[in-house]
């Protein structure tokens, strides 16, 4: 068999899959999470003194990763990331 008509891996591909699976883990791990970090970052607003500029970001980030776009975007990723991936590597 000649070394031409061999078939190897393409890194390009090899870290695409690779690329997936870190972020199917991290938005599984969000969502199972959410609850906790809502706890947390809602009692750190709490516990931050008045006026600061950490009592405003923490504020901030509390709103937003409690919002219902925030979670639903969440879902719409987990269920579609192969999907996006794929289409962003044609494009």
């Amino acid at each position: 068999m000649d070394l031409l008509d061999r078939d190897f891996l393409q890194p390009k591909k090899l870290l695409e899959i690779r690329w997936v699976a870190s972020k199917q883990v991290a938005i599984r791990a969000i969502i199972r999470d959410c609850n906790g970090l809502f706890l947390d970052i809602g009692e750190a607003v709490t516990l931050v003194a008045e006026g600061g500029p950490l009592k405003a970001r923490l504020t901030n980030l509390y709103n937003f990763i409690t919002s219902t776009q925030f979670l639903l975007t969440l879902h719409f990723l987990q269920a579609h990331i192969t999907e996006l991936s794929r289409l962003a590597a044609k494009f």
